[in-house]
């Protein structure tokens, strides 16, 4: 994510437009953004690259720091093996930046005379291989990269693809109802929580938003949804998610909602609980 942010001057979600609570559920469910429809001078490897490193599930990320090296190395970039040395601006003489040399695993760069713990060393030779990345990144595919001596690997060899998992599965309308039913009590938006159901035991609005009833919850947070079944006019979908209710009390529930179309869209007509845990 510092990679895409660093290569792109922005982060991968909208913190000016969009809830934390929205930005916490893409996180959680959503791949990034391509990075290419933000900066198309970065090439369709690196792209991969990132995504792959960035994927929800652990099984199709790189497994180690090692894999995610090995992958720069295809991604069509030459590297120097000397060293380079980056100087502090003008007006801060004070401000060292570390060296950075094609060591050995396991050693450390600059003189040895440093004080700074092993770990700061570490830190400092990661940031300069994500500048050298995109400093590489963003020259113009005309300009000649330099060959270095340590490395035998063809500039005209065509870089392996990057598999990428494919993006996940567009939820069925019944389920959105429901998310955004869930997220509008979160929100404490009840009118249009209120318009998305037609349950009589929940009564009117005025009850509705009572906060002895779901007038109370200050915040939720959804943790699964999923859809039991739909036909062309019921539906039934289960959800999981935490009510944060200080007047009454917080809980998980985990809840079957049934649902039935009508001519203003799918709305609930029911909720059965599947388990509920209050404390």
């Amino acid at each position: 994510v510092t990679l895409f942010e660093m290569l792109t001057g922005r982060l991968p979600y909208d913190t000016m437009t969009e809830s934390e609570f929205d930005i916490q559920t893409k996180i959680v469910r959503e791949p990034l953004p391509p990075i290419r429809n933000v900066n198309p001078n970065i090439s369709e490897n690196l792209e991969g690259i990132i995504s792959k490193a960035t994927e929800k599930d652990v099984n199709y990320r790189f497994q180690n720091c090692d894999e995610f090296i090995k992958a720069f190395e295809h991604s069509g970039y030459n590297y120097s093996a000397q060293k380079t040395v980056f100087q502090p601006p003008a007006q801060n003489k004070t401000a060292i930046y570390p060296q950075y040399d094609n060591r050995q695993p396991g050693t450390t760069a600059g003189s040895g005379k440093s004080k700074l713990p092993v770990i700061l060393a570490g830190a400092g030779a990661l940031v300069i291989i994500l500048i050298l990345v995109i400093y590489f990144a963003t020259q113009d595919d005309s300009a000649s990269v330099q060959k270095t001596t340590t490395t035998n690997q063809s500039s005209e060899t065509k870089p392996p693809p990057v598999e990428t998992k494919k993006p996940p599965p567009v939820e069925s309308e019944p389920a959105e109802v429901v998310r955004s039913f869930i997220i509008d009590l979160g929100n404490g938006d009840f009118n249009s929580a209120y318009q998305k159901q037609t349950n009589k035991a929940w009564g009117d609005y005025s009850f509705f938003s009572s906060s002895r009833s779901f007038g109370g919850i200050t915040s939720t947070t959804i943790e699964n949804v999923t859809t039991n079944y739909e036909n062309s006019g019921e539906a039934s979908v289960y959800v999981d998610y935490t009510a944060i209710d200080p007047a009454n009390k917080n809980g998980r529930y985990k809840q079957d909602f049934y649902l039935k179309k009508t001519g203003g869209g799918w709305k609930i007509y029911k909720v059965k609980n599947i388990n509920v845990e209050q404390w």
